[in-house]
């Protein structure tokens, strides 16, 4: 009887020595950075040009996060209008277009535009190896994958703080 269940014992010793220990897992790295985009503007026959320009480097921008539109002098309050207007027939939302009077009577420009972008970084992640398993984190690769890839990843994060502020 007592080989019996010594021979069990030992069997279950020998069954539960072989099974491999899995550490535990552990997220990815993200960092998460504001990138500020802004372009100063004076009431002339550039102006169009320069709000082509702005606008195709940073329509993704405009059209994910808004824009904010500051005026400084009597002639950036018009054309402030004229600008807002032309980004709503682009396709941008009314509520994502921020108009505001802006710091400084004599300044050289009349509107300021600015928007804010953000980028993911995600850490490398380490080549597996034999005899690596359960060492390194898995599904590493795929996890940085789908944080390099999202639009907004600011709103992935637990506390998240963004400001559209423009200066000078």
């Amino acid at each position: 009887m007592i080989n019996v269940k010594g021979s069990w014992l030992l069997l279950l010793l020998l069954v539960g020595g072989c099974a491999e220990k899995v550490g535990e897992r552990n997220g990815t790295t993200v960092d998460v950075f504001p990138i500020s985009y802004s372009v100063a503007i004076k009431s002339s026959s550039d102006s169009q040009l320069l709000l082509d320009t702005f606008w195709n480097d940073h329509r993704h921008a405009v059209l994910s996060q808004g824009i904010t539109i500051q005026w400084i002098s009597q002639r950036g309050k018009t054309l402030a209008a004229q600008i807002q207007n032309q980004f709503i027939k682009k396709g941008v939302a009314r509520e994502q277009i921020k108009v505001i009077p802006g710091i400084g009577e004599a300044s050289r420009f009349d509107v300021v535009l600015g928007t804010t972008g953000y980028t993911a970084r995600v850490g490398l992640c380490e080549p597996m190896g034999v005899g690596m398993m359960g060492r390194t984190a898995d599904g590493c690769i795929t996890e940085n994958a789908r944080w390099a890839s999202m639009v907004n990843p600011q709103k992935m994060l637990a506390s998240t703080v963004t400001s559209t502020s423009v200066s000078e």
